[in-house]
């Protein structure tokens, strides 16, 4: 996922090559999940994000405002799951693509960093002993303060469910089911029209949060990904043609800033109120949200530009493995120092540097080991 400076034309457009903007956009993700869990693991802001308020409206106004979007944790995993939908279209639609061997480099390639990340997760509850107690805000209160063998092992599985040692281990459950669903989703949309296939996976995810189903709600944005790579050939032609056009491209643009507001509508119309309409509504808004920003980095020349700008390229390229190992690191931080401000930063950077070295260390050579898998593994 290194850096590649990438001049835009229509042939560039069209081709079903990997979009190495939607890589700069992983690592943009990754850092609002890393700065939404450090806002969790600081006192103050646990309790205001939790109890949707507090007497300080200065505070409440950051968090309640588009300025949430830098620490909407949630729907930056919406962005991560559309992403990697479009991501595993764009590979069926190589000329190396088996299925069977497909899928063997995808579990190499999702399990045994994973398995590295809960090692390392273990290890920061060995050296830092999480205290009893509570008093820590709502999001520390709520963490294990031990992690077994046993914890280990459910969560190495993942498919059954994990526990919280790691806890944004959650979403490899559903990368993990989509892997294996893949031709199904392949299926849906070349059957599909894509408009017809995007609305289906837009109700279909609002009816799994309207009956609180994790399954229904995400594994829809999956689809969304993979409508968007299957039709690429036809609608980034469209829109690098229009975006030449000054009156399309301020369009374009300000339909992107739009997403960007949207994409909390789901936490301000809870924050604002209770009501069940008010709250699914915004739940859609979000879903389309995001689905508008990784179309934008998909297609937009000046977006995708920006986002393998060098310094945003890096970003992408630890993605995965600043989102598996940060968790740990805040909350040792956090409990040993009590929430302290300036513990939290320096775990950051700690984070950041760990990262860097599972990248090269941990997770490069795994990606070189999933492609040899691929490419000695047969057609059963």
């Amino acid at each position: 996922m290194g850096y590649t400076p990438l001049v835009l034309t229509e042939r560039v457009a069209s081709r079903s090559s990997r979009v190495t903007g939607l890589d700069g956009l992983r690592g943009l993700a990754a850092v609002v999940v890393v700065v939404h869990h450090v806002a969790l693991a600081h006192f103050t802001w646990s309790e205001i994000y939790y109890n949707r308020g507090s007497e300080r409206p200065k505070l409440d106004a950051i968090v309640s405002t588009p300025l949430h979007l830098a620490w909407a944790g949630t729907e930056a995993v919406y962005v991560f799951f559309i992403i990697s939908g479009y991501a595993l279209a764009l590979a069926v639609r190589s000329a190396s693509y088996r299925p069977n061997s497909f899928l063997a480099s995808r579990i190499v390639r999702l399990y045994l960093p994973t398995i590295a990340s809960i090692i390392l997760a273990w290890t920061t509850f060995k050296l830092f002993p999480r205290p009893e107690g509570d008093g820590y805000g709502f999001w520390l209160d709520g963490s294990p303060r031990v992690y077994d063998f046993a914890s280990m092992l459910r969560d190495s599985v993942l498919v059954t469910g994990v526990t919280r040692g790691n806890s944004p281990l959650w979403s490899l459950v559903y990368e993990v089911l989509f892997s294996l669903l893949l031709p199904l989703y392949i299926l849906v949309a070349r059957r599909m029209r894509a408009t017809l296939a995007l609305v289906f996976a837009a109700l279909l995810s609002t009816l799994g949060f309207v009956y609180q189903t994790p399954a229904f709600i995400y594994m829809p944005m999956f689809l969304v990904g993979v409508v968007l790579a299957e039709s690429s050939g036809r609608w980034r032609p469209w829109v690098f043609e229009k975006v030449k056009m000054v009156r399309w491209r301020w369009g374009f643009y300000a339909l992107l800033s739009l997403a960007l507001v949207g994409a909390v509508a789901q936490w301000y119309f809870t924050w604002t109120g209770s009501e069940s309409l008010k709250m699914v509504l915004g739940f859609f808004l979000s879903f389309v949200s995001c689905s508008a920003i990784v179309a934008a980095a998909a297609g937009l020349p000046l977006i995708e530009r920006f986002l393998t700008w060098k310094p945003i390229a890096w970003l992408g390229s630890i993605s995965f493995s600043l989102y598996l190992v940060h968790e740990p690191i805040i909350k040792a931080a956090a409990f040993t120092f009590q929430g302290s401000e300036i513990a939290l930063v320096v775990a950051v950077l700690i984070a950041f540097a760990v990262a860097t070295l599972f990248y090269r260390h941990i997770e490069k050579p795994i990606h070189r080991l999933s492609q040899r898998v691929k490419a000695h593994s047969g057609d059963l």
